[in-house]
């Protein structure tokens, strides 16, 4: 009986903590902003984005990645990496006397590659978009962010954007 308590008691303490929350963020035009309550310490399951335009006359646009960086920029650290191969090596040579000597055998050569460091652009995770004078529901998503949502305005107006998530 205590084992069925106990069980009753942690489904209903997860179905609490599991209830949908939602958060609205307005994002001006050509701007890269992260939605404000989604950047915690534990990943979060996006199930559903409402998207507006602000103005009547453009549709609305956006991209929304997973990432830490407000750049959507990661820059590799430069790196080296030693090699080695092996190859046939031949030497001939005279000496004082004018006789001539030669040997050839397998040799170990080493090698050294240095990669420089290189920006890397991310991924866009969803490209969405909603028709003029339009509230578009994307409902269904179920995507997790294990970083942090952030989002940049594609379109020419300023866009409205009601994210709904559990945690």
């Amino acid at each position: 009986m205590k084992k069925f308590f106990a069980s009753l008691i942690g489904t209903l303490l997860l179905a609490t903590s599991l209830q949908a929350a939602s958060v609205t963020v307005v994002i001006a035009n050509s701007v890269c902003t992260n939605v404000p309550t989604l950047l915690t310490n534990q990943p979060v399951k996006v199930t559903q984005i409402l998207l507006q335009n602000q103005t009547a006359n453009t549709a609305a646009s956006c991209q929304v990645y997973d990432c830490l960086w407000p750049s959507l920029t990661i820059t590799n650290s430069a790196y080296s990496i030693i090699s080695s191969y092996a190859t046939n090596q031949v030497h001939a040579w005279t000496n004082y006397y004018n006789v001539s000597n030669g040997y050839s055998g397998l040799v170990l050569v080493d090698y050294t590659n240095n990669i420089a460091a290189t920006n890397v652009i991310q991924f866009p995770i969803f490209s969405l978009s909603s028709p003029t004078n339009t509230q578009t529901a994307f409902t269904g998503l179920n995507q997790n962010f294990l970083n942090a949502m952030m989002v940049t305005n594609t379109g020419v107006a300023s866009l409205t954007m009601t994210v709904t998530y559990t945690q």
